[in-house]
């Protein structure tokens, strides 16, 4: 397969800027969007089922990955996509698939299908060795994800992980008596010491591969946020994507120092944002006391993209 047809993965941890990584390289010619298909809150818009979120696929999940090359698109044409589209499914879920078909719905069964997705981090490998996708993984922050889960005000189930022996046994296993320490004494016991073993295990993931796939794209949030455009640029020559002026005024847009600095309360997914200004903004919401506490629970991996400048 051409290097400019084949399927893309955005992914990385949540609240990581993902969806505005996604959004901005689907701008480009012949590139559609499609948002959390291992999510399995939208397994009955994909007419997939995931046993469990963050589910790592397997080599054998070969029924899985049928059913998500047909949801995304690929070797799947418009008249199948709307085909999706059912009387007992109700208005809602209707206008909902329609929402995440959209892109396919405008650029034809012949676009490039761009899934975009943080539920799939620990499936990016087999993605990329099954599907043949082009993989772009994001960074954030450690200090950065703790403020932005805490705003959202999200928990986490540590069983996601713990259940799952193929996820634990191929890629986390350095991590499993904390999780099951964890796990006794409850997310919310200590919240930021929960979410900085979440952001440690996604970033000790992304690392791993990092070493692994010389061939994937990886891009620090700060970096993408602090220049944009030079930033984008790069990502789509590594993809072998055009940057027309269409993207680089989408870019532009969803960027530039006129748009609001923070986003919206409770709000999950504001692409217009001040971005510069944004990078640093959890030193105004965080204590200089939970900063620290962040940077020793995280400083064994974050020290990887981290330097002290970033603290």
């Amino acid at each position: 397969m051409h290097k400019r047809t084949r399927p893309i993965l955005v992914t990385g941890i949540y609240r990581s800027g993902s969806t505005w990584l996604g959004k901005m390289i689907s701008q480009a010619p012949n590139v559609k969007y499609y948002g959390e298909p291992f999510n399995p809150i939208n397994s009955r818009v994909y007419g997939i089922k995931f046993p469990i979120p963050f589910y790592r696929l397997s080599q054998k999940d070969d029924i899985i990955l049928q059913k998500l090359k047909n949801a995304v698109g690929i070797n799947k044409d418009v008249e199948t996509l709307i085909s999706r589209l059912a009387i007992n499914d109700g208005f809602f879920n209707n206008i909902v698939k329609l929402y995440r078909y959209q892109d396919a719905l405008i650029k034809g069964s012949n676009a490039v299908p761009l899934i975009k997705d943080p539920f799939a981090l620990f499936s990016a490998d087999t993605l990329a060795q099954k599907l043949d996708c082009r993989v772009v993984v994001i960074i954030r922050h450690p200090a950065a994800f703790v403020h932005s889960v805490q705003r959202m005000n999200w928990g986490f189930n540590f069983n996601w992980f713990l259940s799952q022996t193929r996820l634990m046994d191929d890629l986390i296993s350095p991590f499993e008596e904390e999780l099951i320490a964890r796990k006794k004494k409850g997310y919310n016991k200590s919240v930021t010491e929960s979410t900085c073993l979440i952001w440690s295990i996604f970033h000790y993931v992304i690392n791993h591969y990092q070493n692994e796939n010389k061939n994937w794209v990886f891009v620090r949030h700060e970096d993408l946020s602090f220049e944009p455009l030079a930033q984008y640029k790069l990502i789509f020559d590594g993809l072998g994507l055009i940057m027309t002026d269409r993207v680089i005024d989408a870019i532009v847009s969803s960027s530039n120092s006129s748009n609001q600095v923070e986003a919206s309360p409770n709000q999950a997914f504001e692409l217009k944002r001040d971005s510069k200004a944004n990078i640093q903004t959890w030193k105004n919401h965080l204590a200089k006391s939970e900063i620290d506490l962040i940077r020793e629970r995280t400083e064994e991996i974050s020290r990887l993209w981290y330097s002290e400048s970033d603290w």
